[in-house]
């Protein structure tokens, strides 16, 4: 578990490398309380270890000799070992909330749920303990582990879910970054492209860029997937290694993504054209009503959309499916019926209307969404999520921000 939170933070650094403006620094203050948190679990283990082995030789020594004062050893052993067996619960427990802090796929408002859940895990595992701790004969003592384990049982699965799934955020987080950054690149190309420079080369690499960012998130699809399935019947242990499988598939996706974006860049300089990376976010959004975009990057509209969508003629559109293209009278664009469409620009205005929205939008720029629906925001140093209604909601794609 270890290596793969490890790599991902890796994987976090090399973004860091290519925008030199972002602090590296929530890295290595996630790294560091996950170390702490982990360094406290192994020592907890330890004294659960030896509480456990005092347990079974005075189990022997009673068996032995089942006299009084061996059984009144056996018991006080057995109460020892369920303490700390609770002791070594809620270490594994913050162990797992220092993972979500390190997650920046995971949203403060997901945090904060999750957090919640699990501080209530604990503290009904504390009130289990002091059950151990104050039981006063042989029967309570046993009545009081025993209703420890059982609870256990039934929330370990739950904590096995979460485990999976914040592995699979994090790396979503760090494909949305990616995408980000792409999406700069690619507005900036366009601009290279339209001041008649042959951009050819490096529209090969942004592609094949792009295909590795889908190849990454193909990946991480199939890792949510089997972490939603781990249940009483499936154990953590059996599906772990094809989820941790599938995220190592996702990181390697990245690693090419960013080489080839490294490539790009480096061509662009050597024209004089330079792409500024940090302050770059994406937002995803599904639902109803109207979205409108103003910036620079890219707008991916992933489905049909029963309505259509007008554009800036400074924007460069490219469709699939059939439709119709409308040239309005202020010079912008409107588009209609098509299956999907990718807009991409510096400083252009996008307006979507209808129902069936689903869209990613990744660069700079404010996006003012009304109507109904979901979105999920990754900013630079933050992500967000929840629902936009009719009242409208303004997201800043740089910051991650929504109000």
């Amino acid at each position: 578990m270890k290596t793969k939170i490890m790599a991902s933070i890796m994987l976090a650094l090399m973004i860091v490398a290519m925008a030199p403006a972002v602090s590296a620094q929530p890295y290595e203050k996630a790294k560091g309380n996950y170390e702490r948190a982990r360094t406290d679990y192994q020592n907890t283990y330890s004294d659960w270890n030896d509480a456990n082995s005092e347990f079974n030789k005075a189990m022997a020594q009673w068996r032995g000799n089942r006299n009084q004062q061996n059984f009144q050893q056996l018991m006080n052993a057995a109460r020892v070992a369920a303490s700390k067996a609770a002791d070594l619960m809620v270490k594994n427990m913050e162990m797992i909330r220092a993972r979500i802090e390190a997650s920046i796929g995971i949203s403060e408002n997901q945090k904060e749920r999750l957090y919640a859940e699990i501080d209530n895990y604990i503290n009904e595992i504390r009130a289990k303990q002091l059950n151990i701790n104050n039981a006063g004969d042989d029967q309570q003592i046993r009545a009081a582990a025993g209703e420890l384990h059982q609870y256990w049982l039934r929330v370990r699965v739950r904590l096995q879910q979460i485990t999976g799934l914040i592995m699979v955020e994090f790396a979503d987080g760090m494909v949305q970054r990616v995408r980000a950054i792409a999406s700069r690149v690619e507005a900036k190309i366009q601009l290279m492209k339209d001041n008649g420079i042959d951009t050819s080369a490096l529209e090969n690499w942004l592609a094949d860029a792009r295909l590795k960012i889908e190849a990454a998130e193909q990946s991480l699809a199939e890792a949510e997937n089997l972490a939603h399935q781990i249940n009483e019947n499936t154990s953590f242990a059996e599906m772990y290694p094809a989820i941790q499988e599938r995220i190592r598939e996702a990181v390697q996706y990245l690693k090419d993504a960013l080489n080839g974006l490294k490539n790009t860049l480096t061509e662009m300089k050597r024209h004089g054209y330079h792409v500024t990376i940090q302050g770059t976010g994406t937002l995803v959004a599904q639902g109803n009503g109207s979205i409108h975009l103003t910036g620079t990057g890219t707008i991916e509209i992933r489905a049909p959309i029963d309505g259509n969508f007008i554009v800036s003629p400074n924007a460069t559109v490219t469709t699939s499916g059939d439709g119709t293209k409308t040239v309005l009278g202020n010079g912008f664009v409107q588009y209609q019926g098509y299956d999907n469409a990718l807009i991409t620009g510096t400083d252009i205005i996008v307006d979507i209307n209808g129902s069936g929205i689903d869209i990613v939008a990744s660069g700079t720029g404010r996006v003012r969404i009304t109507g109904y629906g979901t979105y999920k925001v990754y900013g630079e140093n933050q992500t967000g999520e929840g629902t936009w209604d009719a009242n409208g909601i303004t997201v800043i794609l740089e910051t991650g921000e929504s109000a």
